[in-house]
């Protein structure tokens, strides 16, 4: 048994060096200025949402999903092509009409700072949202996202938690 060891160890190693073996290196438009791997698509679930959720989400809930607050932010790396297209950001979400009496809501999205012209309306129930992002807005290789919602429940209404809508998934791609 004990002279398998070193074979096995032998045999990992070869294999792993072998070019189809190897891990593929990110392409520079998808790294933040510490190296760190940000993608274009971003779950509210996996080790993605660690690096990519800024601000204003709450705990993962049935593996699946998350609260976000009435303002919360995000990181999406940027698609090369979208810098000189521009970029269509997608959001699914869900939005319960039992939580508010307010029969709209609006979302306002800021991107690197600089403010998205409209303000996109929410609908109730599981949806997908589809904001343009000009090319201008857009940063060369990360794009923090940052929404706010005009209306959202208090902390202390309903539960203890600030809640805004339910965040599935967002994606940054090129136009």
């Amino acid at each position: 048994m004990r002279r398998l060891i070193p074979l096995v160890i032998a045999v990992a190693i070869a294999l792993s060096l072998m070019p189809g073996c190897r891990p593929r290196q990110p392409k520079a438009s998808m790294l933040d200025a510490e190296g760190a791997v940000v993608s274009a698509t971003l779950p509210a679930a996996g080790p993605a949402a660690d690096l990519q959720l800024l601000k204003g989400f709450h705990q993962l809930e049935s593996g699946l999903w998350r609260w976000t607050m009435g303002q919360f932010a995000f990181a999406l790396g940027t698609p090369e092509q979208s810098l000189s297209r521009g970029a269509l950001l997608e959001i699914h979400y869900s939005l319960p009409e039992s939580l508010s009496k307010v029969s709209q809501r609006h979302l306002k999205v800021t991107v690197n700072g600089i403010p998205v012209p409209e303000r996109t309306t929410l609908e109730a129930g599981d949806q997908t949202i589809r904001i343009p992002i000009p090319s201008s807005s857009l940063g060369s290789t990360v794009s923090t996202i940052e929404c706010e919602l005009d209306h959202f429940v208090p902390a202390g209404t309903m539960e203890k938690r600030e809640l805004g809508l339910i965040f599935f998934a967002a994606r940054l791609s090129s136009q």
